[in-house]
């Protein structure tokens, strides 16, 4: 239930429709092999069997999988329940026994158990609106243990705004060519999600009292963002 009556309804469906089975199976093969990233993620987060990890929106699980094995405990949320289905089969058929699935998201979770150490996102944020995004990041920074990690990445914008026709023709254009994504889908994403500049994330993030330790920008479009809590 949501807190207010104006409170944001995050199950509600925005984009791609993440209840449909196959749009789940479609995203699972568009995101392929992500080990190396998995392995990064190893690195960078310090992760160890002390580690306590969230990681919202978790789709179709891959993440949360790879990294269990270097985890005390992984919480796996998400607010599609195919997608957590199709997680939690994976756990099984790799024999990951270390993860609580749970459907919920960035405003509705209410976090009961082992402190939060470890914080992930991949490409969720932009689900929701730019007010309800710094939301978001203040529940993240409330549930996170004093010296515990976030770590986001997603579509983000560096571009130069007067060059905003251009860019976004030349992502689709390039991402359409070299992926699984049709152009529909990388259409709907700038038409319909939420995805904003890299400058309004980085005040988000400080005001709510992340330190960012690390932002990396990629083609104009994407965003890596590593920050803690201090404390």
């Amino acid at each position: 239930m949501p807190e207010f009556d104006w409170f944001y309804d995050e199950v509600r469906q925005v984009g791609t429709d993440f209840t449909d089975y196959d749009q789940v199976m479609q995203y699972d093969s568009n995101m392929g092999d992500r080990s190396a990233e998995i392995q990064k993620l190893i690195h960078i987060m310090k992760l160890d069997n002390t580690q306590t990890v969230l990681e919202i929106g978790t789709g179709t699980g891959s993440i949360a999988v790879g990294v269990a094995p270097s985890c005390k405990q992984v919480y796996a949320i998400d607010v599609s329940k195919p997608m957590l289905d199709y997680a939690a089969k994976k756990a099984r058929d790799h024999k990951v026994d270390n993860i609580i699935f749970h459907q919920a998201g960035f405003l509705s979770y209410r976090h009961l158990g082992y402190p939060v150490t470890r914080i992930f996102s991949h490409y969720a944020l932009h689900h929701l609106p730019d007010f309800w995004k710094s939301i978001a990041l203040l529940k993240m920074y409330d549930q996170l243990e004093a010296g515990g990690m976030l770590y986001i990445q997603d579509v983000v914008f560096s571009f130069p705004v007067r060059n905003y026709k251009a860019s976004i023709d030349f992502w689709i254009e390039n991402l359409r060519a070299g992926s699984t994504f049709d152009e529909a889908e990388l259409c709907t994403h700038i038409r319909d999600e939420y995805s904003t500049f890299g400058w309004i994330l980085e005040g988000m993030l400080r005001d709510v009292g992340f330190h960012i330790v690390k932002a990396e920008y990629s083609g104009y479009m994407y965003a890596t963002y590593l920050c803690e809590k201090e404390g």
